[in-house]
């Protein structure tokens, strides 16, 4: 940032309800730490005090996407970084298997309503997802929605994203 350029703040830009649960948690960690400090608890205000702010830090830190007093400043959270940052090649819980050309993606655990696969099995179409280079995530959407599974970051049980489903390298 060039050092002569000060930068403008204005309201919108101010995350009032991080003021506020900071305010908050230094008046409840604060007076609560002092009524027990009249009570002649040294020991006690002070385990007071040090778990207040932990719990509020605990959860301020949750329910808050970062400091937001400065325009340019989020946090550590970046808006415009995708999630999940990397899509695995089968849904969720499900395994890949290699068979000749083709890749399956097969339930080892019970997940989905796919028959489970087993050690000695070869993986087919009756009992595998069969992964393609050219279907989009809406196409495997409607498998997921039938075979009961979610794929994170391709179908999350109600919708369909609108990026690419990877695909295995053939080497």
């Amino acid at each position: 940032m060039d050092a002569t350029k000060t930068p403008t703040i204005s309201f919108t830009d101010i995350d009032f309800s991080l003021i506020l649960y900071i305010l908050a948690a230094l008046l409840i960690g604060g007076g609560g730490s002092y009524y027990i400090l009249k009570t002649e608890r040294m020991v006690t205000a002070i385990g007071f005090f040090i778990g207040a702010i932990a719990i509020f830090t605990y959860f301020g830190l949750r329910w808050f996407d970062g400091l937001k007093l400065r325009p340019g400043i989020s946090g550590a959270i970046d808006p415009n970084t995708s999630w999940p940052p990397v899509i695995n090649y089968c849904p969720d819980f499900l395994s890949l298997k290699k068979e000749g050309t083709s890749f399956y993606c097969v339930d080892t655990m019970g997940v989905t309503t796919m028959p489970l696969f087993t050690q000695g099995s070869t993986a087919s179409a009756t009992n595998g997802l069969l992964l393609t280079s050219t279907k989009n995530a809406q196409g495997y959407a409607t498998d997921a929605l039938s075979k009961n599974f979610t794929w994170e970051g391709i179908y999350d049980g109600r919708s369909a994203s609108t990026r690419t489903p990877p695909y295995p390298s053939t080497a």
